[in-house]
């Protein structure tokens, strides 16, 4: 303290003592390199809308939403492993941006990815969800066209298909059939994809023509050329209608051994093919057989015995086999 100060002076220099200290205290501990911020424990958040496109045989291609930081994101984690549901990852790639083109894959084989973020304090976030995607093949040779095409009417409703197998330098792995409605038609559908080179193709219209062609695929996709076009038409609908009964059965003693037989001929909604005449012997037998398959309405029964008494009776036949009910029975004597 400085002598001979009086009380008035005394606190002049204490006060100015103060303020030097306070100027001193202002300025060393504004700029002191001693001063350590807070640390950074916040984590970012996680990345979110992981996708993966598949790009060739040997590349995938991550992209994804930006995590968010207190601080902020200086970069992030990709993981992978090998196949759908793995569980074995490894980090395989450090990128500053939210997207990443990873290489040197193998072909046909599916990978999962995750990423996470980072932060200046080396703050990890928690893991995006899962994405997978597999790799194309690196086969590009098609397989052989279909030979010998071939379209067979099995019924009014179906055509069944068969064809040579095709070959490929890897393996066929089926087939693509396309049908029109028509002979010449150009508007080809596909209407199946089997395994196997036959297709039975059912539910389709009766009298219709249908036309036919057959590509071959392999597991990589390729497509071969088309098989030459095939066309066949559908079965008429089945007739279920049997003709009319004949009517106006006679029979008349031509001689000792010969009975002829004559009727009105029956009808039909498509066409009668024939008729069946039966016989048996005696006036009221019942034990009828056929003798005879006549295509027209008239038959000369020979070889009988004399002073026989035959009965006869007829019935008509169609194409599709259906049959009439039998005339009147007549009954006459040799």
């Amino acid at each position: 303290m400085k002598r001979g100060l009086g009380n008035r002076g005394l606190l002049e220099f204490l006060f100015e003592e103060l303020i030097a200290l306070c100027l001193v205290f202002l300025v060393t501990g504004c700029n002191s390199s001693s001063y350590t911020p807070p640390p950074d424990t916040l984590a970012p958040s996680a990345p979110f809308g992981l996708i993966t496109t598949m790009v060739s045989a040997t590349q995938i291609n991550l992209a994804w939403t930006a995590s968010a930081d207190n601080v902020g994101v200086t970069g992030y984690i990709v993981e992978r492993c090998q196949g759908a549901g793995c569980s074995s990852f490894a980090p395989i790639a450090t990128p500053n941006v939210t997207t990443f083109s990873d290489t040197g894959l193998t072909a046909s084989t599916s990978y999962s990815y995750r990423v996470r973020a980072t932060d200046a304090a080396g703050n990890l976030s928690s893991f995006s969800s899962t994405s997978t995607a597999t790799t194309s093949s690196s086969d590009t040779a098609a397989p052989t066209a279909p030979a010998n095409l071939t379209a067979t009417a099995a019924s009014s409703g179906q055509i069944n298909l068969a064809w040579t197998a095709s070959t490929d330098n890897v393996g066929v792995t089926g087939y693509r059939v396309e049908r029109c409605q028509g002979a010449g038609c150009s508007n080809f559908a596909q209407i199946a994809a089997p395994t196997t080179s036959a297709f039975n193709d059912t539910g389709l219209t009766a009298s219709t023509s249908y036309s036919y062609r057959v590509r071959a695929i392999d597991a990589a996709g390729n497509l071969s050329t088309f098989s030459l076009t095939v066309t066949t038409t559908t079965m008429a609908t089945p007739d279920t209608t049997p003709p009319s009964a004949p009517t106006n059965l006679t029979a008349t003693a031509a001689s000792a051994t010969q009975i002829n037989l004559s009727w009105t001929v029956s009808t039909d909604n498509v066409g009668v093919t024939g008729y069946r005449v039966e016989r048996c012997q005696g006036a009221g037998c019942s034990n009828f057989a056929q003798i005879a398959a006549p295509t027209t309405s008239a038959f000369n029964d020979t070889g009988l015995t004399a002073s026989t008494s035959y009965s006869y009776r007829v019935r008509a036949i169609d194409a599709a086999g259906n049959l009439s009910t039998f005339s009147l029975t007549v009954t006459t004597t040799t």
